[in-house]
């Protein structure tokens, strides 16, 4: 059995967690792995706002890109 990665893992947490809050409502969760890191992309037409996905994809968040360092900072 292969081991999935830590961002598709993350992905899969979150496709639940919005499928339990927003039933009927079709997400696309889609983790992407690469040199620098890795990513979970969020999509959907219609249904919840902005501001309430954000919410619960939030708490997956390790940290976000600062442009004016040109550095990666992490949450505590």
């Amino acid at each position: 059995m292969r081991k999935m990665s830590r961002a598709a893992t993350c992905a899969a947490t979150i496709r639940k967690e919005l499928k339990e809050k927003f039933p009927g409502v079709k997400f696309s969760v889609r983790s992407e792995t690469y040199a620098g890191g890795d990513s979970v992309r969020i999509n959907w037409t219609d249904g919840p706002e902005h501001a309430e996905v954000e919410a619960i994809a939030a708490k997956y968040e390790a940290g976000s890109f600062d442009g004016m360092t040109d550095m990666y900072v992490y949450k505590k």
